[in-house]
């Protein structure tokens, strides 16, 4: 046997040694490996007292008397609320601009909501339509009321 392949192990197995008690010293002292603390007293339930107080029949209490959790922030005495009622403004119509007929059909212009639209007979726009269109009126339908529109006259 060589001596060299005996000091060659143990010198490893030394440097491993200091390694390792230098790595766990330093890690005790970081607070890392620290042990945990024994309690030297035992430590009562906290939760006892309310065990106990919730346990105990008592008699002398009436529900009236209990407060309503569900009930935070309102005062003891009673409030008066108003409401308004409040009525949504009619939605606007279409307008008729102008009706133009000749022996074939009849087509007319309507403004509504601030677009122009070119229609006849049948026709769609918006939520509206076109029943029919005679000279003096145009018959809309938009699925609850029909309206009748009339053009404006030259002096209005």
């Amino acid at each position: 046997m060589n001596l060299r392949t005996i000091i060659l192990p143990l010198l490893a197995i030394a440097m491993l040694v200091v390694i390792g008690t230098q790595t766990s010293s330093a890690l005790r002292q970081s607070g890392t490996w620290r042990s945990a603390p024994r309690a030297s007293a035992h430590v009562s339930d906290p939760y006892a007292s309310l065990d106990r107080a919730l346990s105990k029949s008592d008699t002398t209490l009436s529900l009236a008397s209990l407060r309503d959790p569900f009930d935070f922030g309102r005062s003891a005495a009673p409030r008066v609320v108003t409401r308004r009622v409040v009525v949504p403004a009619a939605p606007p119509q279409p307008v008729v601009t102008a009706i133009v007929t000749d022996a074939d059909a009849a087509h007319a212009v309507l403004r509504y909501e601030g677009t122009s639209y070119s229609v006849k007979s049948g026709d769609l726009f918006a939520q509206y339509r076109v029943v029919s269109i005679t000279t003096d009126a145009v018959v809309v339908d938009d699925g609850k009321d029909r309206l009748v529109l009339k053009p404006p006259r030259k002096g209005d």
